[in-house]
């Protein structure tokens, strides 16, 4: 593969970077972020379960669309715009949101839904922690619910922008080049999840906060949102840029092989089908395994993401996301996030060297023995990382997260895509793709449904941690069953 052909490859997906540090701020903040603003646990998954519904709504819909009427390059384009714009929206109200919390809210207190109640005492014309509560009644500031759409949305957008971001960077890529493509994005995206994590790790909330009384949690996601929307729009300025300006190179071996197998698909002889449902059902078949094992493998990512931040503050060091923002046991949440953002760094890196070499790997081995000896090593860490309790299980599962990641975002959608061109050939590959996509939404509305209340019930943090092994070892059941080609 030529320097150039990989450098334009990298540019074609450039927006990657901005659309992946988006949702790595939501994996290491928004629970906490939300929190600290004064939501109860059992509601703070909310936003999540928000933003997938819509996100189940849009890509679909935006994928026939696509196919329908929006088969040029240009109408590709302006989906993506529209989905990415979605992204800056939620990055910019999140700031909002913890920008009011700074300047007008923040008096050195964590304004928990306890503080707040009932509260008949004011300074400044704002109300603070009063003597008199009630128990039972509740009370979220206007700040809060702010950044709850800001959340809603970034997540929504995540989910449509990955998904649109391939059908225009596989609309500006030959063929026998796509699926190679489709390993490069996920390989691209890893740097915005690093430059997120990084800055999480480095205690940047105290360093913006030292020498005064603000809220460390606060002004940490007021810096992190605005660089998301900086990174989003740079990024998608480079990959239209690229897309329509810049020519495609002659394929590598790799792709070529890639491009023999899919013209086999093609002139492979299929017996004939019933009409109706069950003919559907059979023609179908393969990609309907590719969704129901992506929606598991989908839900068990998203569980561990979003989750585990909180796990470590609360469940390995003993921290109250909730308690006064002078506490031992506010800071040592605080410090659960700092230390959750530098796992968050390692499963990046993780995530990086796999996928490397990801192709190498497809080649050699096969998506299938790859899958299998990915899957179970997770549900194996995961495991051992929710019954311990300990920080060097919790490093030991990152690590092997991030092989899960690069595993669970590219053998899906390059089986989808090999199975679109089976059917279609060049045409319509928007709605497989798209539909494959929607499984990650639909993973994350069954996980943010029951994971805020599970928590809550059970009082136990490491819940999603279960989570992520059970459902990590269904997407492996599920998928083995897809016939190797």
């Amino acid at each position: 593969m030529s320097v150039y052909s990989m450098l334009r490859k990298w540019l074609l997906v450039a927006a990657m970077i901005g659309i992946e540090a988006c949702i790595t701020l939501e994996v290491i903040l928004m629970i906490a972020n939300v929190q600290t603003l004064g939501v109860p646990v059992r509601y703070a998954s909310i936003p999540g379960t928000v933003g997938a519904s819509c996100s189940l709504l849009f890509i679909p819909t935006l994928g026939y669309v696509m196919d329908r009427w929006a088969k040029s390059k240009i109408s590709k384009a302006k989906i993506l715009v529209f989905t990415t714009s979605i992204q800056m929206i939620g990055t910019s109200l999140i700031f909002t949101a913890n920008t009011v919390k700074l300047l007008l809210y923040d008096d050195g207190h964590n304004a928990t839904t306890a503080n707040v109640t009932n509260a008949s005492t004011t300074t400044q014309g704002f109300p603070v922690e009063s003597s008199s509560k009630s128990p039972g009644s509740e009370h979220i500031y206007f700040y809060a619910i702010i950044a709850m759409v800001g959340y809603s949305l970034n997540d929504c957008g995540y989910d449509s922008s990955c998904c649109f971001l391939k059908t225009f960077s596989l609309a500006s890529t030959p063929k026998e080049e796509q699926s190679s493509i489709i390993v490069q994005s996920s390989f691209v995206s890893s740097l915005g999840g690093c430059l997120i994590a990084i800055l999480g790790s480095i205690g940047l909330g105290t360093r913006l906060t030292a020498g005064t009384s603000h809220d460390i949690n606060a002004a940490q996601s007021a810096f992190l949102s605005a660089l998301c929307f900086v990174l989003v729009a740079s990024g998608l300025t480079i990959t239209l840029t690229t897309g329509f300006c810049c020519s495609p190179s002659s394929s590598s071996p790799y792709e070529e092989i890639v491009n023999e197998d899919q013209t086999k698909f093609v002139h492979k002889e299929e017996p004939p089908t019933k009409s109706g449902v069950l003919g559907f059902v059979r023609r179908q078949k393969d990609q309907i395994i590719i969704n129901i094992s992506a929606f598991f493998l989908m839900g068990s990512l998203y569980s561990y993401e979003v989750y585990v931040v909180n796990f470590v503050g609360e469940g390995i060091l003993d921290g109250d996301p909730q308690a006064d923002t002078n506490s031992q046991q506010y800071k040592n949440y605080v410090r659960g996030i700092e230390i959750g953002s530098s796992g968050t760094l390692i499963y990046y890196i993780s995530f990086i060297v796999f996928n490397v070499f990801q192709e190498f790997l497809l080649r050699k081995i096969g998506w299938k023995i790859e899958m299998i000896i990915i899957c179970i090593g997770h549900v194996a860490v995961n495991l051992v990382c929710a019954l311990t309790a300990e920080l060097w299980a919790f490093y030991i599962t990152t690590v092997w997260t991030g092989f899960f990641r690069a595993t669970a975002m590219t053998v899906p959608y390059i089986l989808a895509n090999q199975f679109a061109f089976k059917l279609n050939g060049d045409k319509n590959s928007g709605v497989v793709i798209a539909v494959v996509a929607s499984m990650l939404p639909c993973g994350f509305i069954l996980c943010s449904a029951l994971m805020g209340p599970l928590i809550d019930v059970t009082g136990n943090p490491a819940t999603p941690v279960y989570y992520t092994a059970a459902t990590s070892l269904l997407g492996l059941l599920v998928i083995v069953c897809l016939k190797s080609e």
